[in-house]
């Protein structure tokens, strides 16, 4: 699974990827502490990009974000609420 290491990548890699594709779109953090699979952290790009081999620990999942992108205005993290309109 390709991770990003901080929200400032992760909004760059919203706004330059997921722009315009329609519908909500959601970022997990993760706790990497409570992950049971191994973290590369590989190559130049390594500690802004890891990357986690295996099964995704449901225990490692702390939050859920909206990735807000909205017309004219940079992208956005909100805490994510199911049903919340």
């Amino acid at each position: 699974m390709h991770c990003s290491a901080d929200r400032p990548t992760v909004l760059e890699i919203a706004e330059s990827h997921y722009r315009d594709v329609p519908g909500t779109l959601l970022a997990v953090e993760l706790d990497e502490r409570a992950l049971t699979s191994e973290v590369r952290r590989e190559g130049e790009s390594g500690a802004r990009y890891p990357h986690v081999h295996g099964p995704l620990d449901r225990a490692a999942a702390v939050r859920l974000w909206e990735v807000v992108r909205e017309s004219g205005q940079p992208a956005s993290l909100v805490l994510w609420e199911p049903g919340a309109a």
